[in-house]
């Protein structure tokens, strides 16, 4: 690897391991806000995978992140089990369910897997609002906090560090896959079905287990989540949510792993812009208007930059070096 490519890639590490911290030092979010988003992180990493890399569409990943927050909070808070063998136990249930989901679903195609998947939400955020054992719209309360290596879910900054950590151990994870030889198998099989079986590659095997390893990404950071507010209700889990993450995938880019915390933490910065801006504007504004806002951010990255943030940055890179080595050519 060339230095100058050795600097850019040591420069756009520090810049995301950083990432949190920029954004509550620059007074963008607070510590909170970062955490919001730091939790979104694997949840929309998993679904670059599906969506970017599988070519499956999803839209019920809200479902797969309450289950996570609502096995966590039944199993630590009803049942008395550490939260550490609650939140493995809500993964592996989460997998099982996507798995199971899974099998029937991506057997379609084109808008019927749109609404397969977004059933699926549905189903989750009705079953959250309406079980006595999620405590139906009152929510589910006292959860127990986490703590690792001294560092607790009580200290918000803290915590912070947990949940950061854990988002980019994700990110690690899932850019080395894409970069093995089960990434290509599942680039193939996202890419062209038919091609993918001539070359040998059973296309549902491996879009199936693209698919669990979201939900278990979505289910840890559900169980995360529940630590930290030690309450869970349905409305964290809504509809809203699962179009939420779809535009921070957006955002930052449907076929790239490390464009998702720029999605993730653009997309918690404009939420928080729209809680404080909107209410001003129209005094009887709901969180229909967010709703809003998100499809429009959608709409204009999907026609002005489809490839995302990410993409953007990689066109504007190539066309310095194209200049820089036009210079050199002239000089």
């Amino acid at each position: 690897m060339s230095l100058p490519r050795l600097a850019k890639g040591a420069g756009g590490g520090a810049l995301v391991l950083a990432a949190p911290w920029l954004a509550t030092g620059s007074g963008l979010l607070t510590t909170s806000d970062a955490i919001v988003a730091a939790l979104f992180v694997p949840v929309v990493c998993g679904l670059v995978l599906v969506m970017g890399y599988a070519g499956q569409i999803s839209l019920g990943q809200n479902a797969l992140y309450g289950l996570g927050a609502y096995g966590s909070a039944i199993l630590t808070a009803r049942h008395g089990w550490s939260p550490w063998t609650a939140m493995l136990a809500s993964a592996a249930l989460s997998g099982l369910v996507a798995l199971l989901v899974g099998l029937p679903t991506f057997r379609l195609r084109g808008h019927l897997l749109a609404l397969a998947t977004a059933g699926l939400g549905v189903i989750g955020y009705v079953i959250f609002k309406a079980a006595p054992v999620t405590g139906g719209v009152e929510g589910l309360g006292g959860v127990p906090p986490l703590s690792v290596f001294g560092l607790s879910s009580t200290d918000s900054g803290q915590f912070l560090a947990i949940v950061w950590t854990f988002a980019l151990a994700v990110l690690v994870l899932s850019r080395n896959l894409v970069a093995s030889r089960a990434g290509r198998a599942l680039r193939a099989a996202g890419a062209s079905e038919v091609a993918a079986r001539a070359s040998g590659i059973d296309p549902l095997r491996w879009k199936l287990l693209v698919f669990v390893l979201a939900a278990v990404f979505a289910s840890l950071s559900g169980s995360l989540y529940a630590a930290y507010v030690g309450f869970v209700s349905p409305s964290a889990f809504s509809l809203s949510v699962a179009i939420e993450v779809v535009v921070m995938a957006v955002v930052g880019g449907l076929r790239s792993v490390w464009g998702v915390p720029f999605g993730a933490f653009a997309v918690v910065a404009l939420n928080v812009a729209l809680d404080r801006f909107i209410p001003s504007l129209v005094p009887s504004a709901t969180g229909d208007f967010q709703v809003i806002g998100f499809g429009l951010v959608l709409v204009l990255f999907l026609n002005l930059a489809p490839d995302g943030a990410s993409g953007v940055a990689s066109a504007l890179l190539r066309q310095l070096r194209v200049r820089r080595g036009a210079e050199r050519g002239t000089a």
